[in-house]
């Protein structure tokens, strides 16, 4: 990441800086620049770790906008496959209920109930 190498760039031009034109000012405060110069680096190193798993995120997130399209293609091809075997056992169902009125409408008691036997056996 180039910004990661100009932020180390500028640290190394600033400590230079400091060492050849203000050398009284790190005389007087050396122990602070000891501490404050690493933890910059910690925090650049995290900030570039955070940006690096950030992309791939980013990728990760197409991907399931992806997998969240496909399973919307399943789910309407399933529905539309469970309609059509809705209609066909309402059809199935629709012509039993039509004979069951047929053997019902019959007179002859013995003979309506033989038919009856037959429908359910």
């Amino acid at each position: 990441m180039w910004w990661e190498f100009a932020i180390y760039t500028a640290l190394a031009l600033f400590a230079l800086y400091l060492v050849i034109w203000q050398r009284a000012f790190v005389k007087k405060y050396w122990k602070y620049l000891v501490a404050v110069i690493p933890v910059v680096v910690v925090i650049v190193r995290f900030i570039a770790w955070l940006v690096s798993r950030k992309g791939d995120g980013s990728s990760t997130a197409r991907d399931l906008q992806n997998s969240v399209g496909r399973v919307k293609d399943q789910i309407e091809e399933a529905n539309m496959e469970a309609a059509v075997h809705v209609a066909a056992a309402r059809a199935k169902d629709q012509a039993k209920i039509d004979e069951l009125k047929r053997v019902m409408a019959m007179k002859d008691k013995a003979a309506r109930r033989k038919r009856l036997a037959e429908l359910v056996g």
